[in-house]
């Protein structure tokens, strides 16, 4: 296994600069709190090293599943995927009724105000 995983992580992870150092940091303090566990249990300093860096994990998979979280600009495209194809779908709804509304079988139906009253709130007819 690995004897620096965060060293490893760090080649393999793909995320802003903004977010990087805190990340690593944050994961250098996990793999510390793990190995000082491991001592106050009874593992020799380096027997702790090596555990801690075992218990870790495979850094490459750490680092791929750390950078699939921090992808802004992918998260952005999928949202923007995602609103045109609801935009896209409720544009060719729209379309397929405007379309039904004016096919031939309705252009024999007269519209004016005495046909459209009876879809008017009673309250707001014209009188």
């Amino acid at each position: 296994m690995a004897h620096d995983p965060i060293g490893k992580i760090a080649a393999e992870l793909k995320v802003p600069r903004s977010h990087r150092g805190a990340l690593l940091r944050e994961l250098e303090s996990h793999l510390e709190d793990s190995r000082r566990d491991l001592e106050y249990a009874g593992h020799t300093p380096e027997e702790a090293r090596l555990e801690a860096a075992r218990r870790f994990g495979d850094p490459v998979m750490v680092a791929r599943m750390l950078s699939s979280v921090y992808r802004p600009r992918l998260r952005r495209l999928r949202v923007a995927i995602a609103a045109s194809l609801l935009l896209g779908a409720a544009s060719a709804g729209f379309g397929a009724a405007a379309t039904f509304a004016s096919s031939s079988h309705h252009t024999h139906v007269k519209p004016g105000p005495a046909r459209l009253s009876h879809l008017a709130h009673p309250r707001l007819r014209m009188r």
